[in-house]
């Protein structure tokens, strides 16, 4: 899926960021994820609401910031987005950039020198492709760790394999017939018991696959403050 952005918009004297996708659905929504908000446009919308094909689109061209802008707006009124947004304070900040990452609720200065990793708010890296793979590499042992402990709870007589996604459409994703969960990066960037809420999200979907009543009652007897955790997790709040 190609995403377009992140644009900028401004809404009640706030700068929001958004990315737009393009699917083959004919309802538009919107989705939060990581203080950042997802509009996942049905393109038969789109394009009856400009009279023009799309697909030759350049996500790097001004005219599709211009148009972008313009849908963003339609949608902000059709899906009634104020009452979305109003629910939610998004701080729409990136947890990995060149001067800082942030990692289980920390924020940490990112740093080429490595004399500096003694002060302990340095994050130590040569570049940003080191810092980024760095951070992966840390993420996927972690969630191991986690995924191995938090299974005990729910006494599965099988290993789960984990992996870590750059995905951005879901914060988690079960795979039953593999085995395994693929949980979002940015999730590694805040405090264990909020990132545990995912775990135990997908953890659940090998008891009950479906989001019905009984799905959810696993995960808040597992994980009472889970709708808290989440609300946190969308509105990208790493210091949480």
């Amino acid at each position: 899926m190609k995403y377009y952005g992140p644009f900028q918009i401004e809404i009640n004297s706030k700068t929001l960021s958004f990315y737009l996708t393009f699917t083959k659905n004919k309802i538009t929504r919107v989705k939060l994820n990581f203080g950042q908000l997802f509009i996942f446009a049905s393109k038969s919308d789109f394009i009856r609401f400009f009279s023009n094909k799309i697909s030759n689109i350049d996500s790097s061209n001004n005219e599709l910031e211009y148009i972008v802008t313009d849908y963003f707006n339609y949608v902000y009124k059709s899906v009634k987005l104020d009452r979305l947004l109003n629910r939610h304070n998004l701080k729409g900040i990136n947890n990995i950039t060149k001067e800082r990452v942030y990692i289980l609720g920390k924020c940490y200065k990112v740093t080429s020198n490595s004399e500096k990793m003694k002060e302990g708010e340095y994050f130590y890296a040569s570049n940003y492709t080191n810092l980024v793979n760095s951070f992966f590499e840390m993420a996927k042992m972690y969630f191991t760790k986690r995924v191995k402990i938090l299974s005990k709870q729910f006494e599965f007589d099988f290993d789960i394999d984990v992996n870590v996604s750059s995905n951005l459409t879901y914060l988690g994703l079960n795979k039953s017939k593999s085995k395994s969960i693929n949980l979002d990066y940015h999730l590694y960037s805040f405090r264990s018991e909020i990132s545990d809420s995912i775990i135990i999200h997908e953890l659940a979907h090998f008891l009950v696959r479906n989001h019905s009543k009984s799905f959810y009652d696993v995960v808040l007897k597992a994980c009472p403050n889970y709708y808290k955790y989440v609300k946190i997790i969308n509105d990208g709040d790493y210091l949480a």
